[in-house]
Order: C-alpha cells, then structure tokens, then sequence
C-alpha cells in the first residue's frame, strides 16, 4: 500500500526538471542528470514481482462470465504490455490488444518505446482505472498484482474477465506466464516460439555452471535495499552460472557494515555501457563499496534497466549482458 501510494505521488512528478520517475508497479529510479541511473526504492518491475507474490492467490485465475477467445484484451502493466504485444504482432492479430499500460511509451522501462518513438499513438494507452478500462469494451483485462483490488472486483462485477499475472521471482514464471497468455489468446503456437527462444539463449549460458569455485556478484544500490536469494536477478546469475552475494532473500535493507563486508567478485548496476565510468566513480565514492575487489578491477556490468529489471522475455538480454560483461573483463577473479 505504501508503495502504491508513492508511485501514485511520484507520478505526478515525471515532468520536473530533474525527472523523477515512478518504477511500474509502485515504485521508481530517481535520475540525476548525467549520471546512471540507481535504486532508491524496489524499482517499477520489480515492485510488480513483489505486489505479484502477495496476489498469488489470485494469479492465473480468470474471473468473470465470458468464456472463449478474447479479442479486446487490454493490459495494465508492463510484463503483460510486452509479451501480448509479441505474441498477438506473430499471430499477425495485434488489433485485438486494445490498450497498454501508460508506462508502455517510457524507453527506460519498456521495449515497446521504440513502436511510440515512430508514432506516437501507436497503441491507446489506459491507466488501472475501472472507468477508464471499461470504455473501451474489453472481453479480458490482463492485470499485475500491484493493480488496485477494487478494479478487479469491478470488472467481475461487470462480467469482464481479468487475468492476474503471479510471481516474477524467476524465469520460469516468466515463462509461465507466457504460456499462459498464448492460451487466453489462443496464441499457444507463438508462446511456445517465444519460450524456446529463451530457452536457446539461457542453454548458451549454462557452461559457466561446471566451475570448481563460485564466481559472485551483486547488484549496485544506494538506497540500501538490494536483490535477494528469491529474485528474478538471482536466478538470472544462477541460470549464468554466478553466485548472488546477498542470500536473504526477497529485497532485505542492509546496513552499512553489512555491504561492506560483501565482496563480490562482480558488481552489476543499471547504467548504460558509456555510463561505466561515471559509474566507476561514483563506486569509489560509496563507502560500502570503494573497497571492494570489483572496485579496485574496475569489474562493473552496467546493464540498461529496462533489461535488468525486465518481467517480460526480455530479460534475455540482461542474461545477455551479464555474459558479456563477464567475457569484457576476463576470468580474472583478484585485481
């Protein structure tokens, strides 16, 4: 609830002139010109795992009384604006989304941005509100657990199927939730592409398994909340082969002594790879950093954030990057 508050709060803010931006799903990065960008707070993807968890019950339930093939689906958060769009673009039926998140044109959040880029009405954008969502006729609205309780009651009320989209806390629900989106649209087909499209691209990655000695990592916060054992990052190392320095899991809040401690062989920051050494700087500043061995190597996998904190296929290419950035600075585990 407190996270729904300020990202309602923040919002607001998006046109000021240092540009605070409120993350999908509750919570934002907050961006300081010229520098990359970092967490202040769980950010909007992942705020969206987190409320998804907490809405388990209700994830992969369809409500309401029209059964069948939907055809004007509309979707309120980022992961479902991404995947429906592909699966419904391959169908070669992309008509039938009617509507996508209002974060969807954001090109720090979305990969759909580039589509608004060249038009910019390129799909009808709705906000999570029932008066607004039922204008536009929906026979399935496709929404994340972040999305507030009462629209859900509402559009049962009102005889609209809804689907909930649950846990973002791995890959594998991810791809759960594809599969599950390619069987409300009748895109099992294109699903089942898109799956094995990650699966070739996480199969090129699991070499890195069969090492004696762990190589580890963590991701960069300044805010003191950081990537747990439980979370879509940690199981993106494993699925590479790396280890996660933090193990509490979900996002626990270290203290200062804590990060310190923690000295991981890689760190990892959402920034892009021009921002690396602004970044570099900026660590050797951080007093619960500028003493680590990644530090002192210079060893830091900037990876772009709507990548890093992607819920969608997309987070492909954060494997992607972290493969990389392990390749650009070597095997090399000392300074």
């Amino acid at each position: 609830m407190i996270a729904t508050i300020m990202w309602r709060m923040l919002a607001r803010l998006k046109s000021a002139s240092f540009s605070l931006k409120v993350m999908r799903g509750g919570w934002r990065f907050v961006r300081l010109a010229c520098v990359m960008t970092t967490a202040v707070f769980p950010p909007p993807m992942v705020a969206e795992s987190l409320a998804g968890q907490m809405a388990g019950q209700m994830a992969g339930q369809m409500a309401g009384q029209t059964a069948g093939q939907a055809h004007r689906i509309v979707s309120l958060s980022l992961a479902s604006d991404e995947i429906l769009h592909e699966l419904l673009k391959e169908k070669g039926e992309l008509s039938r989304l009617v509507a996508v998140s209002t974060m969807a044109d954001d090109p720090k959040y979305s990969f759909l941005s580039e589509h608004f880029k060249a038009n910019s009405s390129y799909l009808p954008q709705v906000p999570a509100r029932i008066e607004q969502v039922l204008r536009l006729s929906p026979d399935l609205v496709v929404a994340a657990g972040f999305n507030h309780p009462n629209l859900l009651f509402h559009l049962k009320k009102k005889g609209v199927r809804s689907l909930v989209l649950d846990s973002f806390s791995g890959l594998e629900d991810i791809k759960k939730h594809i599969a599950v989106l390619g069987q409300v649209t009748g895109a099992g087909t294109e699903a089942q592409r898109i799956i094995q499209r990650m699966d070739r691209e996480i199969a090129r990655r699991q070499h890195l398994r069969s090492r004696d000695s762990p190589i580890t990592m963590m991701l960069y916060s300044v805010s003191g909340y950081y990537m747990g054992s439980d979370t879509l990052f940690a199981d993106l190392l494993r699925q590479s082969g790396f280890t996660n320095m933090v193990k509490e899991k979900g996002w626990p809040k270290l203290s200062l002594e804590a990060v310190t401690k923690l000295d991981p062989d890689y760190l990892v920051a959402s920034c892009e790879q021009k921002e690396h050494t602004k970044m570099m700087a900026m660590l050797r500043l951080d007093r619960g950093h500028q003493h680590k061995k990644a530090v002192a190597a210079g060893r830091l996998i900037c990876i772009e954030n709507r990548a890093l904190y992607s819920t969608s296929f997309h987070v492909i290419k954060a494997l992607k990057a972290l493969k990389a950035g392990y390749t650009r600075y070597g095997d090399q585990k000392t300074p």
